[in-house]
């Protein structure tokens, strides 16, 4: 008796460490997995990670709205932040790995959020992103969001066009991304176009 009991005894205590060498193995394969997801990402801006991955829920990630335009924006301004919504619409909390701007242009945006490791069932969470031109014409990015709701990360795509900060004055000739000075307007003339009185 005291043979099969110890036999028992054994058999469980074997059958633990399996199991919780399987769990350790499983959050490691994960924590690799996102961290793989992360590096292989354009360059991202303003990173920040808020917890650790935990396995898929039943979630349903909404953002609102789904684009971010700023319009121009002068280099060495910044433009207003703008609000994107993350509402978790599922029947479970969401766990929020990191906020990050990637894409083109990264370091022309940036991002605050309100939104913690969790998000609970039904709850909301606030995103706030300013655009910062570095350079010239058009700037691309993408605000992304990464979470353990399904089709992460979610993406929102950013543009802006950055301008010259100084005017072009009457008689000077139109150039790209620069804006005649006040009471001017570009007028074509030939093959050029100058800045001229309205």
């Amino acid at each position: 008796m005291k043979s099969v009991r110890l036999t028992s005894v054994i058999s469980m205590t074997l059958f633990s460490l399996l199991a919780l060498q399987g769990h350790l193995t499983a959050q490691e394969l994960q924590k690799h997995s996102f961290t793989n997801l992360i590096n292989d990402t354009d360059e991202i801006a303003g990173f920040s990670e808020t917890s650790t991955p935990d396995p898929l829920v039943t979630t349903t990630v909404r953002l609102y709205p789904t684009h971010l335009s700023f319009g121009s924006i002068a280099i060495g301004n910044h433009s207003s932040a703008q609000t994107v919504t993350l509402t978790n619409g599922g029947s479970s909390s969401l766990t929020i790995y990191g906020i990050a701007i990637t894409g083109t242009d990264p370091r022309d945006f940036a991002q605050t959020h309100t939104c913690g490791p969790k998000l609970a069932r039904g709850a909301i969470c606030i995103i706030k992103v300013t655009f910062y031109p570095r350079d010239l014409g058009p700037r691309t990015a993408a605000l992304s969001i990464y979470d353990n709701g399904g089709g992460s990360p979610q993406r929102i795509p950013l543009s802006g066009t950055g301008f010259a900060g100084l005017c072009i004055p009457r008689g000077g000739q139109c150039r790209p991304y620069y804006k005649c000075c006040a009471g001017l307007t570009c007028v074509p003339a030939s093959t050029r176009a100058f800045c001229l009185q309205k």
